[in-house]
């Protein structure tokens, strides 16, 4: 089956700091199975919305929600790009993640389409850390 992946070309937005961004650089990442390999415009938020602040969670229960924002980009699922990381030795980015965002498998994340590029996957020769 072929399987579609990005490939990061450039510091990814988002609220992260830049050197945990800056690690994705150069990474491939497999694209949502079931969703067409394009890039999607929806309203998201920041990932670290009622992540790990109780203030932030109570504030979500009482249904004050934060400002979405417009986005253009592609879907992975967190589980598989934190694996990327790891996969390509950056592990204390990949600890970073997991130490400050949820990491589910039914967890997506997008990254906005100025970062990145569509290229095809082969299901036989997976390369996560794109070296």
């Amino acid at each position: 089956m072929s399987r579609h992946s990005i490939k990061i070309v450039k510091r990814p937005a988002g609220a992260a700091p830049e050197w945990i961004r800056d690690q994705w650089i150069g990474l491939s990442l497999p694209l949502v199975i079931g969703h067409e390999p394009r890039a999607y415009c929806t309203e998201t938020m920041s990932i670290f919305i009622g992540q790990r602040s109780f203030w932030l969670r109570l504030k979500w229960f009482l249904g004050i929600r934060p400002r979405l924002e417009q986005w253009v980009g592609y879907v992975v699922r967190s589980e598989e790009a934190v694996a990327a990381l790891e996969q390509a030795n950056r592990t204390e980015a990949a600890g970073w993640w997991r130490t400050n965002v949820s990491i589910v498998a039914s967890t997506l994340w997008m990254f906005d389409a100025e970062c990145c590029y569509l290229v095809p996957w082969n299901d036989s020769s997976p390369n996560l850390s794109g070296t």
